[in-house]
């Protein structure tokens, strides 16, 4: 709760205007916050979120969520991730994902791959091409 004032404040991006981050797990914080501001009388932080990844991992349970986040921030924000092994919680995450009708092949392959092969990159971290590439 308390990363979700401190960005509705625009205290991360103040204090550090390069910073990039992911924000994992609940996505739907997201929009917890942009009514948060409204009922404040805020200005709407969305843009200020342009400059953060999202991660729509295991416990994005709401296929809807996710393709709202690729509306609003574009699909080149979001990066699947997980810290769960190769348990039964994350086939259904996965297929939250591939099987949205709204989300198009290329948006799948950001949010699966190239987003993470981007950031990887800008660190030297090489990363070997897929199956798929």
């Amino acid at each position: 709760m308390l990363s979700k004032k401190l960005v509705l404040m625009g205290v991360p991006m103040a204090v550090k205007p390069g910073l990039r981050a992911t924000l994992s797990h609940d996505m739907h914080v997201l929009f917890c916050i942009q009514l948060e501001a409204q009922r404040s009388g805020l200005p709407d932080p969305i843009q200020r979120f342009r400059r953060l990844y999202f991660d729509p991992g295991p416990y994005s349970v709401c296929r809807r969520a996710v393709e709202l986040a690729v509306e609003t921030f574009g699909a080149d924000r979001l990066l699947f991730s997980s810290d769960y092994g190769p348990t039964p919680q994350l086939e259904p995450a996965l297929e939250r994902i591939r099987g949205s009708a709204r989300l198009t092949a290329q948006d799948k392959h950001l949010i699966f791959r190239e987003n993470a092969v981007k950031i990887l990159s800008k660190k030297d971290i090489r990363v070997y091409p897929s199956a798929q590439d």
